[in-house]
């Protein structure tokens, strides 16, 4: 018997193994959504805070057949961008009233997320000794304290940020690749982004495609002389425009009072003290790794003091995809 249950568990050893050689990056993208997945099913719709508010609007425009008009208590209101309505009129049809319809879309896009910072991985770790580390960056990203709360949350947080690491990723592939295959996705993702809260997203993270483009040496070859890489970007801009353009010309006047000049240009600015910014997006959102991003800091400080730096590859998507974005909600106190 003893012989029997060894042999069996070496054969079923090594079939797990080959099958998660055959799915390569994308096992890691089932696995978390197998690790989940259940949370989403064993909940009920939550009905407070700005859940409340976003899926009482889906429901209203599901009830009214409009798609596009976003609607609270029977009055035109707009709010955020569609995209993420969009998305809970869909799992409403797909899912029924369930707690999965109102989170799927942050499982599926951080699972592909977590894929993607895998696959980014192989190139930004391309030393053999690294190769048993490659999964590390995505599963950081994926168990992260704050996105797995916001991930169980039908808000607009755990969509963008996993577009956020979904381009990051594309963008490393892009620079190593040439291929552009990737940079259509990669400025599809972009453009999608400012959809969900603000066009605002689309800048930062276009600005931060750009600028690892320019630290990386290929901002020449995939834009300026490549006019696939010109017709990407139009493309990215024509997603997020579309988005935008559609309500204006149905709602003209209530859209530009209430989404315009309301929630983008006379939205009050909560500019919190540069302690607490740093403590709450540093430190308390990476739980339970923030010692970690402590002591990466700690080493960059020290590597700068006696200039041992050098800008290599993590280095460069590290600083392309944190300033832009950081410096300007640092110092701007936009929400």
């Amino acid at each position: 018997m003893t012989q029997l249950t060894f042999r069996f568990l070496t054969v079923l050893k090594d079939r797990i193994q080959d099958a998660w050689q055959r799915v390569g990056p994308w096992g890691h993208g089932l696995v978390y959504l197998m690790l989940l997945l259940p949370f989403s099913l064993m909940r009920h719709v939550r009905i407070h805070g700005d859940e409340k508010v976003y899926v009482g609007q889906a429901l209203e425009m599901i009830r009214s057949g409009h798609f596009w008009q976003q609607l609270q208590f029977g009055e035109i209101n707009y709010i955020k961008g569609p995209l993420h309505y969009l998305l809970l009129i869909a799992g409403h049809h797909a899912f029924g009233f369930s707690m999965l319809s109102t989170v799927y879309m942050n499982l599926l896009l951080a699972a592909l997320a977590v894929t993607a910072l895998r696959f980014a991985a192989d190139f930004l770790m391309p030393a053999a000794e690294f190769k048993k580390y490659r999964a590390i960056p995505a599963w950081l990203f994926a168990s992260s304290g704050a996105f797995v709360m916001f991930s169980l949350s039908s808000q607009m947080d755990s969509e963008l940020t996993s577009l956020y690491a979904i381009v990051l990723s594309l963008a490393v592939i892009a620079v190593h690749t040439r291929n552009s295959k990737y940079l259509f996705i990669l400025w599809l993702c972009t453009g999608l982004a400012g959809t969900l809260k603000s066009p605002l997203h689309s800048c930062l993270l276009g600005v931060s495609v750009l600028s690892y483009f320019l630290l990386s040496g290929m901002l020449r070859q995939l834009l300026l002389t490549s006019p696939r890489g010109i017709l990407a970007l139009a493309c990215g801009i024509l997603i997020c425009g579309i988005g935008y353009l559609v309500p204006y010309f149905v709602d003209n006047e209530k859209w530009l009072g209430t989404y315009i000049f309301r929630e983008q240009i006379d939205r009050p600015r909560f500019a919190d003290p540069a302690f607490d910014f740093v403590l709450n997006n540093f430190f308390m959102h990476l739980l339970p790794w923030s010692l970690l991003f402590v002591h990466a800091c700690a080493i960059a400080i020290k590597r700068i003091k006696t200039k041992t730096y050098q800008m290599d590859p993590l280095t460069r998507v590290g600083i392309a995809f944190l300033l832009p974005t950081f410096l300007f909600f640092f110092g701007f106190g936009y929400r």
